[in-house]
């Protein structure tokens, strides 16, 4: 049995935290196990700090020796715990579009469950970054109605402000309906409905679309779209909470781990959010998220990595 405690890192041990990470990264090979236990305990603040002031010292960030002298899903887990978030995002974006071919589960992870606030953010730091907007690369690389529902989340005119409207609700059910009636389906529909609508106003069309036609709106969308465009209409139903647990999983369930959605996803968070994470995923699933991951094949060093940098305790 676990007891899921968050570990609260002492402000005054900051000061000796950056001046341990040269000896560990510096040289041939690097400290794995005191990279981890140097950074994991600490809050993303905490290691935005430690980032700042290893630069001050040594001459570069700390997240910059990362990405030197690690690799794999474990170099992006330090990354997503590091970088601020809107540069670990461009850089698995640019990764999931450089080269032949893309990894579209990628670009729906990021840009599809992102704020507007945290979009523009992103788009402002790629153009920086890469000398290329992402809406452009995107075009470049993306076709068809996926291409599309991604063009509209980057638009960031997703309705976050304004509160759930039951008549509009009504209405946008009755388009949803309309256009996926007869032979094929209206995706462009659904891709101005769910790129605009707020995730409270989503919540009241999954009920209304529930209440009216017997079945689940994601249900609706696992028979009518297929591919990329359905995985990434799906997540765009869940809150941001449900969103983690559902890529969550999807990275555990069948053969195989990915561990790069866990790094995303708990690496990404704050350490008081990944306890909500347990517990939301635990009630959604009715199932055990810790069970879920040490069942699973990732490495014995990467689930340490994950316990450790969720700030939970096992007893």
């Amino acid at each position: 049995m676990c007891r899921w405690l968050p570990l609260v890192a002492a402000p005054g041990a900051l000061a000796g935290c950056s001046c341990c990470v040269p000896r560990n990264a510096a040289g041939f090979g690097t400290d794995d196990d005191a990279l981890t236990a140097i950074l994991c305990g600490r809050s993303k603040g905490q290691c935005k700090r430690i980032n700042e002031e290893y630069k001050k010292r040594y001459g570069q960030l700390l997240v910059d020796q990362i990405k030197a002298e690690c690799s794999g899903d474990y170099l992006m887990f330090l990354t997503k715990m590091v970088a601020p978030p809107a540069e670990a995002d461009c850089d698995a974006l640019f990764g999931a579009m450089d080269g032949v071919g893309t990894t579209d589960r990628i670009l729906s992870e990021i840009i599809v469950t992102a704020s507007n606030a945290e979009l523009r953010v992103i788009q402002q730091r790629y153009q920086e970054k890469f000398d290329r907007s992402l809406l452009d690369h995107i075009n470049d690389e993306v076709s068809g109605d996926y291409r599309d529902f991604l063009v509209q989340c980057l638009k960031c005119e997703r309705q976050e402000g304004a509160a759930p409207d039951e008549g509009l609700a009504d209405e946008q059910v009755a388009r949803l309906v309309k256009a996926a009636k007869g032979w094929g389906c209206n995706e462009g529909e659904f891709t101005d409905i769910l790129g605009k609508a707020s995730v409270q106003q989503m919540d009241l069309i999954e009920a209304k679309f529930q209440e009216q036609e017997g079945k689940s709106l994601a249900n609706l969308i696992e028979g009518e779209m297929g591919g990329s465009l359905e995985w990434a209409m799906l997540l765009r139903l869940e809150s941001p909470l449900d969103a983690s647990c559902r890529l969550l999983r999807f990275a555990m369930d069948g053969v195989g781990t990915n561990e790069d959605i866990i790094a995303r996803v708990i690496g990404g968070a704050e350490k008081e959010d990944t306890l909500k994470i347990k517990e939301r995923y635990d009630e959604k699933y009715s199932r055990d998220l810790m069970a879920d991951f040490d069942s699973g094949e990732s490495g014995t060093s990467f689930q340490q990595l994950c316990r450790q940098s969720s700030g939970w305790v096992f007893r």
